[in-house]
Order: C-alpha cells, then structure tokens, then sequence
C-alpha cells in the first residue's frame, strides 16, 4: 500500500496517513484480527507508528 500511496505522490495526488491505514487494514488476513482492532481504536497514528505495530504483531504471533 504504502508503494501505491508513494506512486499517487508522485503523479501529485497524496494520500493522507489515515486513508493509507485503512485501506491496507481492510487488506489484512483475519490473523491480524487483534492488532486491527487496536489500531482502529487509536485516535491518532503516524504511518510509521502503525508499520511497527504491524511488525511487532507479526514477530510475536508468526
């Protein structure tokens, strides 16, 4: 997603943090269930917050 979003910058049209983490929410298995649901609870969060959320999830429950 965040490839996509680079791309849309490039040709001019941005896309902010918050429509980036929920579409590539939307995009995420079922196993991810926990961490979608606590990210979705957080009023405010940076990209690269919500990246390392993700990593982090991922390095303790794969």
């Amino acid at each position: 997603m965040k490839d996509y979003s680079d791309s849309l910058a490039i040709a001019g049209a941005l896309v902010s943090d918050d429509d980036l983490i929920s579409n590539t929410l939307v995009g995420l298995e079922a196993e991810y269930l926990p961490i979608i649901t606590l990210l979705q609870d957080k009023k405010s969060l940076r990209w690269s917050e919500f990246q390392a959320s993700l990593l982090v999830f991922k390095a303790i429950f794969s």
